[in-house]
């Protein structure tokens, strides 16, 4: 049940991630030939404080549970 509730909370995270990149005027059809893991690294490269405070910064538009931790082990497990 953790395992679905993390996969879901990634799933909304990651989607955030593609509209922020789309609202920084990143190319529309580069964005939708990149991997999950790219849009991550691609993120962490350019939001100020990286990947983890941008997670800190939608938490609250996270849709099934905002509190459930995004942690290094569940990105590497998620994206693989």
């Amino acid at each position: 049940m953790t395992d679905n509730i993390s996969q879901r909370v990634l799933a909304a995270a990651l989607h955030e991630a593609r509209g922020w990149l789309l609202d920084c005027d990143f190319d529309e059809d580069t964005l939708d030939e990149l991997s999950d893991r790219l849009v991550v690294a691609v993120v962490d490269a350019n939001y100020d404080g990286g990947w983890q405070q941008f997670l800190l910064a939608i938490d609250s538009r996270l849709e099934e549970h905002p509190a459930a931790p995004i942690t290094a082990e569940l990105l590497e497990g998620a994206l693989r």
